[in-house]
């Protein structure tokens, strides 16, 4: 009767101890962090500023920011809203445009040349976005924007490969 019973006891003692948490976490985790083998193969984007160089950019909004009055800290939010608001409308429009461009695709060529038009847009919609919010703040006195390590002067998406223009089909 023993070693019956001491059968019974040993899978269950597994059960158990490959089910604990402590088990499932090491069963689902990858490798510890400097142990994954294509890390050296892959493509490191710019990370932004760093920790230092994005709180001085914040304390010198926030002390523009403390020059403006009420009434100019009421204006400068209106403006961007009204930004905001026309971008919002103009992608609406866009979307419909698109959808329609969509439907009466046929073939390959056809939803290809839609996809372009949509990216196409979306780059324009954003550089003016970001030309307005950058005259709103010239006028409110705030200190130019600086775009992030490995970026262009505009601050816009840069392909990873120097054959593709736009951002990814689908991001949109």
């Amino acid at each position: 009767m023993a070693p019956q019973s001491s059968r019974r006891v040993l899978p269950l003692a597994l059960v158990a101890l490959l089910s604990s948490p402590l088990a499932v976490i090491a069963q689902t985790s990858g490798p510890p962090p400097g142990d994954d083998p294509g890390r050296g193969e892959r493509r490191h984007l710019p990370q932004g500023p760093s920790k230092e160089a994005r709180e001085a950019n914040l304390k010198r909004e926030a002390q523009a920011m403390a020059k403006l009055s009420v009434a100019q800290r009421k204006a400068y939010f209106q403006a961007r809203q009204d930004v905001q608001r026309q971008l919002f409308n103009k992608r609406l429009v866009d979307l419909k445009r698109f959808g329609q461009c969509y439907e009466q695709a046929t073939t390959l060529t056809a939803i290809q040349a839609c996809q372009q038009l949509e990216r196409t847009i979306w780059k324009q919609d954003r550089r003016q976005t970001m030309e307005q919010v950058l005259k709103i703040r010239q006028r409110f006195g705030f200190p130019a924007l600086t775009p992030p390590p490995g970026r262009g002067p505009d601050g816009g998406w840069k392909p990873p490969h120097k054959d593709l223009e736009g951002p990814p089909a689908g991001v949109l």
